[in-house]
């Protein structure tokens, strides 16, 4: 998929150019180097700068000018998500969610669990995360409800892990 590239880093400018693709050198929440890479007839934006303010800053002046564009970005942690939200970002994924849970899921296997169960445990946290995300995003300002919602959280994560343990899973024989 052919892209454009903003970039700070010059050796990362040049590992990209060895794959033919174009890169600017630069900071992609200035303006005039966003129109020079192309940004008027970009469809997408994936944002994913390690600065939590540069990383904010990069995606108002990307909603403001360019409208048209939606933005994916990665997120390096609850609260920088939640500051996504606020600009109206909803694809958003929090830089080491996905690695931990696969972790988990190699660490429950290697701990003897079955990985049709491995995955599933993986899944549900995954879909209780996303969910949580959402609720505590509505509370984020307000301290009480948020440590109230998070405690809830909590408590239905171990009951849904409590149900599940109940649960028999059998491997199939391979024939």
């Amino acid at each position: 998929i052919p892209f454009v590239a903003i970039d700070q880093d010059p050796d990362q400018i040049e590992f990209i150019r060895k794959f033919g693709h174009k890169v600017y050198y630069g900071d992609a929440s200035r303006v005039d180097l966003l129109h020079a890479a192309g940004a008027s007839k970009a469809k997408f934006f994936v944002l994913a700068i390690d600065d939590v303010e540069m990383s904010l800053q990069t995606a108002r002046t990307v909603k403001e000018n360019f409208p048209h564009m939606t933005i994916f970005a990665r997120a390096r942690n609850r609260g920088h998500a939640f500051d996504l939200m606020d600009l109206g970002i909803t694809h958003i994924k929090r830089e080491v969610a996905e690695s931990s849970t696969s972790f988990v899921k190699e660490l429950l296997i290697e701990m003897g669990q079955q990985e049709i169960h491995a995955q599933m445990v993986v899944e549900k946290f995954k879909e209780h995360d996303e969910q949580m995300l959402l609720e505590q995003y509505k509370v984020r300002n307000d301290d009480e409800n948020f440590i109230s919602v998070s405690k809830q959280a909590t408590a239905q994560l171990a009951q849904v892990f409590e149900d599940e343990a109940k649960k028999s899973y059998i491997k199939p024989q391979n024939s």
